[in-house]
């Protein structure tokens, strides 16, 4: 598996990471405001976000769609990001794949 822990349908099947590995691949489904947001508004969509992925039918559909449930607020899913880039840039460097 290249997320970052095990996946429900498959508990025997190891990740990347379990085998040694510092990389994965991890799809997202997010969603973006306009830059410049004032603090106030996005505050109170990402916790509008975050209350109704309670919803058991929300919780539901991504089961339906064995898509994993995960939130990070946005200063968490802007951190991520910026790592994984810069990880992956790592990566590529090694591998001779970016042009200098």
């Amino acid at each position: 598996m290249l997320n970052e822990k095990r996946w429900e349908e498959a508990p025997n099947v190891p990740t990347v990471f379990e085998k040694g590995h510092t990389f994965g691949v991890i799809s997202y489904l997010s969603i973006y405001g306009p830059k410049g947001m004032s603090e106030p508004v996005r505050l109170e969509l990402e916790t509008a976000f975050k209350n109704g992925m309670k919803d058991r039918t929300f919780s539901e559909t991504l089961k339906k769609f064995q898509v994993e449930e995960s939130y990070l607020s946005g200063k968490e899913y802007s951190a991520k990001w910026r790592s994984q880039y810069q990880d992956m840039g790592k990566i590529l460097d090694a591998l001779g794949l970016i042009e200098k």
